[in-house]
């Protein structure tokens, strides 16, 4: 057996040290995911995070483990299968897997936790937006703008909820610099009180000027900023449909993203695509990497749309994209850098799973778990008795259908039950994106 990637330790200890048992007999683990290159078989485990490559007689056990059910822990100690056992491909055949993963999951999440309060705060100064953007999920909302009263008591309840320490704000929209000016005054405010924190942006990036830039990094101590685009020239325009296209536009788009780099914020660019768009994609990468060069303050990913992710459609698109990154790659456009870190067993994925940790506030102080549910589901509001909000305390017992999916771990498990964005074809996707992790993995050896 030779190791791709390193395991996250933490998960290993907890799962403790295997051997084989003669006496029992060994099934494929739930989360032992297969993937065959050029007469190679790898095996990443979607709990540990390793992945392995197996030897020819291991995977002749494994297929036979897999195609029979169950290999005897007398022939898997006869034929050298301890690898297979220690590294959590093969277990018991009455081993109760998502107990497991429950266990590990809720020791990690005891780690995890620093303190007592909230360390995130998604704050959306208004709904309103200089784009029409054909493909937006807030189509139909009403545009309101925080009023100054609202902004006062929202740092009421930064001030009474937040823990000890830096905290952080992630200001969301609508577009958030058109009401720049609620921004500042909540950041003015929280720097009037002396409260450590940075903040993070997602934008269109068109209303930033050489000015509220360096007002951005001064005063709002903005670190991060997530920029949507939509390809090429002729894409992004015919998508976004600015109010006033003269003004906003994608030279705009340009200026401001070397107005932010230039600043030293961390700019990732998120490019929503879907059949229509898909095309030009590659020439829109190559442009981009043209116009920047070589930073490490720019990244840049791929999203389809949510609308598209509902489509049958979408699995053949999805792996149409998996082929593209790896092309692109290939020819030296690096898309998403890879990381350099030990894997991690990831203990929340997304705002909802993170248990008291981070809240949503909208221009009417009007709280949600998550930024993709305004307007429904609220949990409480910034003028209620910060005790009586309604943070989920614990995860929800997993759907039937996900508690066998080898991809559980990597998953939350709000996402099949109540999250706005889940699909059907979660599985096919998910299955497409691990064959390509491991395909990365391989090439970086």
């Amino acid at each position: 057996m030779t190791i791709i990637f390193n395991n996250d330790e933490r998960v290993t200890k907890i799962l403790g040290t295997k051997r084989i048992d003669e006496k029992a007999d060994y099934r494929v683990s739930n989360y032992s995911f297969e993937y065959k290159d050029n007469g190679r078989c790898f095996i990443k485990h979607t709990l540990t995070g390793q992945i392995v490559e197996l030897t020819e007689a291991e995977t002749e056990l494994f297929l036979n483990a897999k195609n029979g059910c169950c290999i005897s822990g007398e022939k898997l100690s006869a034929s050298n299968g301890m690898d297979l056992v220690s590294h959590h491909i093969l277990v018991p055949q009455n081993s109760d897997e998502l107990q497991k993963y429950q266990t590990v999951m809720l020791i990690l999440q005891n780690m995890a936790r620093t303190g007592k309060g909230l360390k995130k705060y998604t704050i959306l100064p208004t709904t309103a937006c200089n784009a029409r953007c054909v493909y937006c999920y807030e189509e139909g909302m009403a545009y309101r703008t925080m009023r100054a009263e609202t902004a006062e008591k929202t740092l009421d309840f930064i001030n009474s909820t937040r823990r000890d320490g830096p905290i952080k704000l992630v200001w969301f929209g609508g577009e958030p610099l058109a009401a720049h000016a609620v921004i500042s005054r909540i950041c003015e405010g929280l720097n009037n009180r002396s409260v450590p924190f940075s903040s993070e942006i997602v934008t269109n990036a068109t209303i930033f000027t050489p000015e509220l830039v360096q007002e951005a990094v001064t005063e709002w101590h903005v670190k991060k900023a997530q920029v949507s685009v939509d390809g090429l020239p002729q894409d992004y325009e015919d998508r976004k449909k600015y109010v006033d296209p003269e003004t906003h536009n994608y030279a705009a788009l340009i200026r401001a993203l070397h107005l932010m780099l230039d600043a030293g914020i961390d700019v990732t660019l998120r490019c929503n695509y879907d059949r229509d768009n898909f095309p030009g994609l590659k020439q829109f990468a190559e442009s981009i990497q043209t116009e920047f060069g070589q930073t490490d303050l720019l990244h840049l990913y791929f999203a389809m749309l949510f609308q598209e992710r509902d489509l049958k459609e979408c699995v053949g698109l999805h792996q149409d994209m998996s082929r593209l990154r790896y092309s692109l790659e290939e020819n030296g456009l690096e898309i998403t850098a890879p990381s350099k870190k030990p894997f991690h067993l990831k203990v929340n994925h997304c705002m909802a799973d993170d248990f008291g940790e981070s809240i949503v506030i909208d221009p009417d102080g009007t709280l949600y778990h998550c930024e993709h549910l305004p307007g429904q589901k609220p949990c409480g509001t910034i003028f209620d008795d910060p005790d009586k909000i309604k943070y989920y305390t614990r995860w929800p017992e997993p759907d039937e259908k996900c508690k066998s999916c080898c991809f559980l771990p990597e998953c939350t498990p709000f996402y099949k039950q109540c999250c706005p964005d889940y699909t059907e074809y979660c599985f096919e996707l998910k299955k497409i994106d691990t064959e390509y992790s491991i395909k990365r993995a391989i090439k970086e050896l």
